[in-house]
């Protein structure tokens, strides 16, 4: 059967989709020894040699699941450029056989939850508006918060890309509010609190879909089983 290269990509390890599209426009990807730069090839995985920089695909990949409490200062990608701290960096060397990307990012000076897997069709479905999962997070803002700007966060408001979707949104206290969002346009909630006049201070990611942060300590990682993301 044949599938999508990005997708067959994914779920051998190599990345997410997304990423995977971006290698392939880049010429970092061969099949059968040509190079491709199609984002619509399909390949047959059982039969077509598929290379991604200069070696071959696993065939078979152990699929693993780990969550993150990023801390700030750290980018999510596994190349940082020099003088940047990659979160894959907060693993155990021991975890690098398994090709680790992240699902989903937090910029570099926003904290908290971030998982990393070589499962590419859950990397999918954690990432695809289609889908809706839903992403929490409490900000901490600048100056005294008003009811009336949360809820016209919560209605949504113009930013660059369109008006944003409707969102939970929860006063916490005078300074701190929580947000869960379906979408995730770059540096969203920064751009939304300034928007209705405000400065995010902290942004700390606490919930993505089923899985929830709790009290993993900053900095540290936990391993995950495939069924937590189907409660």
């Amino acid at each position: 059967m044949l599938e999508r290269l990005q997708k067959v990509m994914a779920n051998r390890g190599v990345a997410s989709r997304r990423d995977c599209e971006g290698f392939i426009v880049a010429g970092k990807v061969k099949v059968n020894g040509v190079v491709v730069r199609e984002l619509g090839i399909k390949v047959d995985p059982t039969k077509d040699k598929i290379e991604f920089g200069n070696q071959g695909l696993q065939k078979k990949v152990d699929l693993i699941y780990v969550i993150v409490n990023k801390p700030d200062g750290y980018i999510c990608t596994a190349e940082p450029e020099p003088g940047q701290k990659s979160i894959l960096e907060l693993l155990p060397k021991s975890f690098d056989k398994y090709r680790l990307f992240p699902v989903g990012r937090l910029d570099k000076h926003s904290e908290g939850l971030v998982l990393l897997t070589n499962d590419g069709d859950l990397a999918y479905k954690m990432m695809h508006p289609k889908f809706e999962e839903e992403k929490e997070y409490y900000v901490t803002v600048d100056k005294r918060l008003f009811d009336k700007d949360l809820n016209e966060l919560s209605r949504g408001v113009e930013l660059e890309e369109g008006m944003t979707k409707r969102c939970k949104v929860k006063k916490i206290d005078d300074y701190n509010f929580s947000i869960t969002l379906e979408q995730g346009w770059n540096r969203q909630i920064r751009r939304m609190c300034e928007a209705v006049g405000y400065k995010a201070r902290r942004l700390t990611r606490v919930r993505e879909g089923s899985v929830e942060l709790g009290n993993l300590p900053k900095g540290k990682w936990k391993v995950l089983q495939r069924g937590d993301f189907d409660k």
